[in-house]
């Protein structure tokens, strides 16, 4: 009882579950945090990364994920394969991958000083990679500044959906 899990925040999609329900006052491109707490942006602290893999079809309900993109986590109970390199959902195909790379993150909300984690992948991989980019180019460690982490329309073809974009960047001098 005494372990702290720290909540999981999402960008909410049109197709959500939670922008169609009335359990929630939310809407596409706002975040929504497992505590129920809804933001249009968040200025946030990057506290950690690291790289997973996951793989979930809707249509036959299979699904995989790996923590190290090295093996299937323990917790999945039949793998796509025994490693992640042997995995025929890992190969590109028409410049998209089944099994997609998921920066998986914990941060902190600067203004309520809250620690949260927060995956990035698909459509929000690259501007993430973006963000780490500029942290590299700006001579700081991922602690070493705040950013406003807020949403953008994107559309591709006939499809609509947000990615998460990041500015203002601040300096973390304490």
């Amino acid at each position: 009882p005494d372990d702290y899990a720290a909540p999981f925040v999402k960008l909410v999609q049109g197709s959500s579950d939670e922008a169609k329900g009335d359990d929630v006052d939310v809407v596409a491109g706002q975040y929504l945090s497992s505590t129920g707490d809804v933001f249009d942006d968040m200025r946030i602290a990057v506290v950690h990364v690291h790289k997973e893999r996951d793989y979930y079809d809707s249509g036959t309900e299979e699904s995989c994920r790996s923590r190290d993109t090295v093996l299937p986590d323990a917790s999945i109970e039949r793998p796509m394969a025994d490693t992640c390199e042997e995995c025929p959902k890992k190969d590109w195909i028409n410049k998209k991958r089944e099994c997609a790379d998921v920066f998986a993150v914990t941060a902190v909300d600067m203004d309520s000083m809250t620690p949260f984690k927060i995956s990035f992948k698909r459509t929000s991989y690259a501007p993430f990679r973006g963000f780490l980019g500029n942290m590299a180019s700006k001579r700081l460690p991922l602690f070493g500044a705040s950013v406003k982490m807020a949403s953008r329309l994107k559309t591709k073809g006939k499809n609509t959906y947000h990615v998460s974009v990041f500015s203002d960047y601040e300096k973390i001098e304490d």
